[in-house]
């Protein structure tokens, strides 16, 4: 029986990788945040709406966490969707640098390589 393990990409490693696009990655996980923050928050607004506002019978306090409700419906959305569109954007330029390394690395391959290697088998590790 065989210990043999299969190697690992360090983090180190995808962490260089990934600097380059550091910016929307940091924009899309300040989504995350406002998103998280939004819906853990809304609970709190309901709880307070019920017991301080509907059980008093205090229509103020109704009022203001009907407002603060909403507030935090758009900061769900909107985090959500920051979330989304600059993770896209962040995939998508860390997808197209990395076909691009893949590329140059074929270029620099002799070309005797290509005449021993079947077509076949480099297009399938390339994909």
């Amino acid at each position: 029986m065989s210990t043999e393990r299969t190697p690992r990409v360090p983090l180190g490693r995808l962490v260089a990788d990934f600097r380059p696009f550091a910016r929307p990655g940091y924009v899309a996980l300040a989504g995350v945040v406002v998103g998280v923050v939004s819906q853990v928050l809304m609970p709190v607004i309901v709880n307070t709406a019920i017991n301080d506002g509907v059980v008093q019978k205090s229509r103020g306090t109704v009022a203001w966490c009907v407002a603060i409700g909403l507030v935090l419906v758009v900061g769900q959305v909107s985090g959500s969707y920051i979330e989304l569109r600059w993770m896209g954007v962040f995939g998508e330029r860390y997808l197209a640098d990395l076909r691009a390394r893949l590329l140059a690395h074929l270029h620099a391959l002799d070309l005797d390589y290509f005449s021993h290697e079947p077509s076949g088998r480099v297009v399938s590790r390339l994909t």
